[in-house]
């Protein structure tokens, strides 16, 4: 991550998102260099674009790679705690057949440059992998733990654009930090 067709970049944060929605899946790949940032979308198509956009916009031009459903493109909003409790067996029963789409967000920090078409050693830090079930009216989030099991916990509307900006902001910090300890920032 990401397919870009620049043959090198400067330290950055990059995305990746990919809605399935059926049988389709679509993958968007973005890339914040300081205050700016680029999305090339989709991934794999002919008619793929890459635009750039100021950093101050990420949560906008995440919603619009995202399904067009409210439960999806909610402003940011932190479930309580309290609230974030794993679906009952009954629930998980059914929710296979309720999942209208799915998204994976994946947020890397890479602190050395980067070449697209080089065989060579590239540093990077996957930070987050998140995973969102949408049903018609309720977001659910999946995470898988390292012994194989999966919890899946009912979320508030806006959780992930709550956890995006999360997540890119402990990028930053990750990746200023690492460049602060090699010398380079």
């Amino acid at each position: 991550m990401p397919d870009v067709p620049s043959t090198a970049l400067p330290p950055h944060v990059a995305l990746r998102i990919a809605v399935t929605t059926g049988r389709r899946t679509t993958r968007s790949d973005l890339v914040v260099v300081g205050s700016r940032g680029s999305v090339h979308t989709p991934l794999g198509s002919p008619d793929a674009t890459i635009s750039e956009f100021p950093v101050s916009r990420l949560w906008p031009t995440v919603r619009a790679l995202l399904p067009a459903d409210s439960v999806a493109r909610t402003a940011p909003a932190v479930t309580p705690t309290a609230d974030r409790v794993p679906v009952d067996a009954e629930e998980a029963a059914v929710l296979p057949a309720l999942v209208r789409h799915a998204v994976t967000v994946t947020v890397t920090a890479r602190p050395t440059g980067t070449d697209a078409r080089s065989n060579g050693p590239r540093t990077r830090d996957t930070l987050a992998l998140r995973t969102w079930l949408l049903t018609a009216r309720d977001l659910y989030s999946v995470t898988a733990a390292a012994d194989g099991s999966t919890t899946v916990l009912r979320e508030r509307a806006g959780a992930i654009a709550a956890t995006l900006q999360w997540d890119v902001a402990g990028a930053l910090d990750h990746l200023v930090g690492t460049l602060a300890a090699t010398g380079a920032a």
